[in-house]
């Protein structure tokens, strides 16, 4: 396998936990806030994903938010490229790539959008929404629930999805 992409299927059974049992996530987003401020200056940084949500239902990895201006997303993915390791880039768009570092001490996801897009509104709205909301908190942990002891990470990322498209909404 080459550095520059990780296969889209890991094989491993999905465990959570709530986010609040991970006191090793504040330290690991300050390390790559520097780092990715140091790739990208004028990006704006954000701790996402469930482990930025203390009640949320987690397996402990660390996700980050990178926001670029639309006429500076190819070079940020560029600059992206030489610390982190694409991730499925058959899913990306114009507007929206993902990013990561498993060799961390926390396995790291960046995602890439350009501001104003479509992915960018929805990483913002829905991981927004859920720090409110507790009822949507409640379905978003159900369906990790229904995960949890699985291996079927496929349909997990897919049923994960289409919830953030319902929550973004």
């Amino acid at each position: 396998m080459s550095r520059a992409t990780v296969p889209a299927v890991t094989a491993t059974t999905l465990t959570f936990r709530p986010a609040r049992t991970f006191a090793e996530i504040g330290g690991a987003f300050e390390r790559e806030r520097e780092e990715l401020r140091r790739l990208l200056p004028a990006a704006e940084v954000l701790h996402t994903g469930a482990t930025s949500v203390p009640d949320a239902l987690t397996r402990g990895d660390l996700d980050i938010h990178v926001r670029v201006a639309a006429d500076a997303f190819a070079e940020a993915c560029d600059a992206l490229r030489r610390s982190y390791v694409a991730y499925r880039p058959a899913m990306w768009s114009t507007g929206f790539a993902a990013f990561v570092a498993a060799d961390r001490r926390v396995p790291t996801g960046v995602a890439l959008t350009a501001i104003g897009g479509e992915h960018d509104r929805r990483f913002l709205s829905g991981w927004e929404r859920l720090g409110r909301d507790r009822a949507l908190l409640e379905d978003y942990n159900a369906l990790k629930v229904r995960y949890e002891g699985s291996g079927d990470t496929d349909s997990y990322e897919t049923e994960k999805s289409a919830f953030f498209t319902r929550a973004a909404a």
